[in-house]
């Protein structure tokens, strides 16, 4: 997995392309923060990256997301 971002409001448009995911979390059930201290930890990407070994930067799709059992911490 490449770097992940938490774009700010009114940030001028880019370019997606198949390399990049863009996501849109409503932050009432999952904060952009947690988000990413979740996919960010040394452990998870172990886990979930690691039968990726040999490329640059592995993937992960839009339908391995729909599938992905996220934690959902209490509000």
């Amino acid at each position: 997995m490449g770097k992940l971002a938490i774009v700010p409001e009114g940030v001028k448009a880019g370019i997606i392309n198949q390399a990049l995911l863009k996501l849109t979390l409503d932050e009432n059930i999952y904060k952009n923060e947690f988000f990413v201290k979740v996919f960010t930890q040394e452990n998870f990407k172990k886990t979930y990256f690691a039968s990726e070994r040999g490329a640059a930067i592995p993937n992960f799709s839009n339908e391995q997301l729909k599938n992905f059992k996220f934690i959902i911490p209490p509000n």
